[in-house]
């Protein structure tokens, strides 16, 4: 790490477009790294996020504030990293739910199988609206709700 910290000193130093190139090169490998695990294109996918969220917050790097550069990029890809996990646990939760729909009409679902907190939120959800909109017609936290959805599921396996 101390290596993207000394690229971005170079560049900060002078910024050229040869030290940019080489800084940015260290930036998406050091995301490739961090996207370890996934399909080669959600890697790719990854490190063009995090290069593009990089490029775009650069100006408004504080060293004195943020600490090292190498601190500051691995908090970004470490966030970048965690909403892209919820995101896609949000997507196999629907996932999850459309299998229960009925296979003549796939937007009716049988939500009476389901314990009654979350009948509602499973019917709001079925019916087009977000988690969130969902969790405040109900009078709770869209991370409640998420809560909520991902103890059934547990309780499913």
């Amino acid at each position: 790490m101390g290596n993207v910290d000394s690229l971005y000193l170079a560049w900060s130093i002078r910024p050229t477009e040869e030290a940019l190139a080489v800084l940015i090169s260290a930036v998406r490998r050091m995301a490739y790294k961090a996207a370890r695990g996934t399909v080669y294109e959600h890697r790719e996918d990854f490190a063009q996020d995090v290069s593009i969220t990089i490029w775009s917050l650069l100006p408004g790097f504080i060293p004195q504030s943020a600490g090292s550069f190498s601190h500051w990029l691995s908090s970004i890809i470490r966030r970048i990293r965690l909403n892209q996990m919820k995101a896609q646990m949000l997507i196999q939760l629907a996932d999850d739910f459309t299998e229960c729909a009925i296979e003549d009409d796939p937007v009716a679902f049988d939500t009476s199988i389901l314990p009654v907190p979350i009948r509602q939120s499973a019917s709001l959800l079925a019916s087009g609206y977000t988690i969130k909109e969902a969790a405040e017609m109900q009078g709770l936290e869209a991370d409640t709700l998420r809560q909520r959805f991902r103890r059934y599921r547990k309780n499913l396996k």
